[in-house]
């Protein structure tokens, strides 16, 4: 079980992962999303078992062991990190609402160096097709 400090410390999250926020009640978290852990928190994230998800707080290998993929680290938002997750689709309503104001642009050079900024932003379009299905002798 956590320690109850009395401190407020804050965690980031890089993934959906759904925390007690108070006795009746649940949030959540996904990327780009922080919370200040207090003593309150602390004492919720114990389950019926004694075990806490702040207990891997801080341990990457063993949150991988436990969920498959790394949910919250200590500390803010990395400030060099995306608050949108790439891929997302409120990334891709961004991107493309960061696109459309860059083609309103009437000078040409202006719309350039906008639209250099979203793929420096953004990064490149995503793919616009997918293969959904692979049939056997195809590309043979």
């Amino acid at each position: 079980m956590p320690n109850s400090t009395g401190q407020v410390e804050r965690i980031h999250f890089l993934g959906a992962i759904t925390i007690p926020i108070d006795s009746y009640h649940s949030s959540v978290m996904s990327w780009g999303a922080e919370i200040d852990v207090t003593d309150e928190v602390r004492e919720l994230s114990v389950d019926r078992n004694g075990n806490s998800w702040l207990d891997l707080l801080g341990d990457d290998e063993a949150q991988v062991r436990r969920y498959g993929e790394v949910f919250f680290r200590p500390g803010p938002w990395p400030a060099n990190l995306p608050r949108l997750r790439p891929g997302s689709d409120a990334w891709k309503d961004a991107r493309e609402a960061a696109r459309q104001a860059a083609h309103r642009l009437s000078y040409e050079p202006d719309r350039k160096v906008a639209l250099a900024e979203v793929e420096r932003e953004f990064g490149p379009a995503l793919a616009t097709n997918q293969t959904l299905a692979t049939i056997r002798g195809d590309g043979e």
